[in-house]
């Protein structure tokens, strides 16, 4: 819950920055996590630092990935194309269940299916308008 909040309240501050801010506010926000699982690792008495090469690349990959993303999500505000970035971005849960159950094996259970049927359904009518 505390992570959907996050995610929310991360889309809500980008939504409302203005074309003329250029890329800065992407700088903030990757700042701002980079001090909060810092600060979060910290406070659960454990490392933030990566400590195989797998983890230093997996950190890179993510991040990379992140910002790209809030870098789209940003662009797509700006374009007007703000129903359609809304909605793919709330269905980031999906794509990691659909990559645990082709990465990892993991059984989709019978909510997890008709979840995901349910948000390529409402994907569907909301791009159809």
């Amino acid at each position: 819950m505390l992570a959907g909040m996050g995610f929310g309240l991360l889309f809500a501050a980008i939504g409302q920055v203005p074309e003329v801010a250029g890329y800065w506010p992407l700088a903030v926000t990757q700042s701002v996590a980079l001090v909060s699982v810092m600060v979060t690792a910290s406070l659960l008495g454990d490392s933030w630092r990566p400590r195989t090469p797998l983890e230093v690349g997996g950190g890179v990959v993510a991040g990379a990935m992140a910002t790209v993303a809030a870098l789209c999500f940003l662009l797509a505000t700006q374009t007007g194309l703000m129903t359609v970035a809304a909605v793919l971005t709330a269905l980031y849960p999906a794509v990691t269940v659909l990559l645990a159950a082709l990465l990892l094996r993991e059984r989709m259970q019978a909510g997890q299916a008709v979840g995901l049927a349910l948000c390529l359904l409402c994907v569907a009518l909301v791009s159809a308008g």
